[in-house]
């Protein structure tokens, strides 16, 4: 008999055109067949911030989908003021995702959750006073070479878009 895991939530972060997909899956793929867990995956980018911002409408170019979320992220906390404004909505995803009884969540045994992804460490350090010892921050890594190769993907016109590029990764690190 399987013994009852408590909830997991796993944080990745890292820089942009990083493959958070594949460490995702990895995770995912482990934690299923080697701990029987269930998994879901929250990213940021699609499942919270559409739900925070009224109106929002995904942009059908990837650079500019990609410099609007940062905009809309960065809009958010300031809005909010409330710099870990996402891991909020991010706990908030999670609490309804719950089973309830009378109302109430109830705790979820072997279930994980991986965020795709944070961006500020105050949303680090919410969520970690949310979750206390259930809560893993996992760094994920590639060099800036492999991030604009990933980031320029299957483009037919690279050139012009290595520019657009190099300006979405050097506003990811400086921010």
């Amino acid at each position: 008999m399987i013994q009852s895991r408590h909830e997991l939530v796993l944080g990745l972060v890292g820089a942009i055109g990083t493959d958070y997909n594949g460490v995702s899956q990895l995770l995912q793929n482990t934690l299923k067949t080697k701990f029987k867990y269930d998994v879901k995956e929250i990213k940021i980018s699609k499942d919270i911030i559409p739900k925070i911002i009224e109106n929002y409408t995904d942009e059908s170019n990837e650079y500019q989908r990609k410099n609007t979320l940062m905009n809309l992220g960065n809009q958010l906390r300031c809005d909010f003021n409330n710099n870990a404004i996402l891991a909020l909505g991010v706990a908030q995803e999670i609490h309804d995702k719950r089973p309830k009884e009378n109302d109430q969540a109830k705790p979820w045994y072997n279930h994980a959750f991986i965020i795709n992804s944070l961006k500020h460490p105050d949303e680090v350090k919410r969520l970690r006073d949310i979750y206390n010892d259930g809560f893993y921050l996992i760094g994920v890594y590639s060099d800036k070479e492999a991030r604009l190769k990933k980031l320029l993907g299957t483009s037919e016109n690279k050139q012009a878009d290595q520019e657009v590029v190099n300006q979405l990764i050097e506003r990811d690190e400086s921010e």
